[in-house]
């Protein structure tokens, strides 16, 4: 069945935003991103990320008159076609900002108390928003359009590649990409996540990764890579998208060194230890998950072979692969 808004009434719980994250009890700033009015279903909120995003953006941009102009200092990298827009009391000190080349400017906006010390910034694909009080430090690259919430702390080797958002009182220092973190959101170390929804409260130790897209996925040509299928309640669903992260639900955390499949669901307050490997599915709520290698086994080595073969992954390694493509020098 292939998830769409128009049935929505044939949504499983399990693929309901308000499965994951009470926002009854937390007033999310980006709330409406995950109403029904807007999209509705987990799926569909990762499909609509970057369309929200710069349609927020714009509306910010038409109140430019809220803002006074300022410009990078001296000592800054600088180049193309930008516009930075701040309220008072703003520390302005990037190390880059980029624009693009031609067409309309990108545009900077920085909200009051906030600090940007050091940071790479890009906004030549996107705008980029930065909440009140919110602290960008030297090391930290965003890429727009992104949006930041008030307070912030954006740690040095976090690295925003676009359609990324936050709420308030997030402490960040992780690789993003088409995602949403929820206020007090806390993934300070490197880790990473993409094409994700991280609810409040939220939690991953040093080096855990998100992983988005099927090892096997990445063998094939684009147009022979397919769409990752969820099973729930033994339905099958296919979500429409190439890539799909994490969907963490609040309060929940996973340990560090950890390894989450694409199509990953964790229910609110589920723990996930260090150095465990999540399948594709669904955990959770209020669950611990332990990794116990000695007592369960989790290794099953057998060989990769051509689809043609019987048993063999579904995979086609052909001369078209960009697999292929690097092995041949090509």
């Amino acid at each position: 069945m292939r998830i769409e808004r128009k049935n929505r009434e044939n949504i499983p719980e399990k693929l309901k935003s308000f499965y994951y994250f009470n926002f009854t009890e937390h007033n999310f700033i980006h709330g409406e991103l995950f109403s029904d009015k807007y999209y509705g279903n987990v799926i569909e909120v990762i499909a609509g990320i970057a369309d929200y995003c710069r349609k927020w953006l714009a509306e910010e941009s038409s109140s430019c008159g809220r803002y006074r102009s300022i410009t990078p200092p001296g000592n800054s990298l600088v180049h193309g076609r930008f516009e930075v827009f701040a309220r008072d009391e703003v520390t302005f000190l990037p190390s880059t900002v980029i624009g693009p080349a031609n067409g309309g400017p990108g545009r900077l906006f920085i909200s009051k108390g906030a600090q940007v010390i050091g940071a790479a910034l890009f906004l030549d694909r996107g705008d980029i928003f930065i909440g009140e009080n919110t602290t960008l430090q030297p090391g930290s690259c965003l890429k727009g359009p992104v949006i930041i919430g008030a307070e912030n702390d954006i740690r040095p080797g976090c690295f925003f590649r676009g359609d990324v958002i936050s709420g308030a009182g997030c402490i960040l220092g992780c690789e993003a990409k088409n995602a949403v973190f929820l206020d007090y959101a806390d993934f300070p170390h490197p880790s990473y996540v993409g094409d994700s929804l991280l609810g409040f409260g939220t939690h991953f130790g040093n080096q855990v990764t998100a992983a988005n897209f099927g090892i096997f996925s990445s063998m094939l040509p684009v147009a022979k890579q397919k769409n990752i299928i969820v099973k729930v309640d033994d339905v099958k669903y296919d979500t429409g998208l190439k890539k799909l992260g994490l969907v963490l639900g609040d309060y929940s955390q996973v340990g560090c060194s950890s390894v989450t499949d694409p199509g990953t669901f964790l229910g609110p307050r589920t723990m996930v230890y260090s150095l465990t490997r999540l399948q594709k599915g669904f955990y959770g709520p209020n669950q611990i998950i332990k990794n116990k290698p000695l007592e369960k086994g989790v290794l099953e080595i057998s060989p990769l072979m051509n689809q043609d073969q019987t048993g063999a992954p579904d995979v086609d390694i052909d001369s078209a692969s960009p697999v292929r493509r690097r092995f041949n020098g090509l």
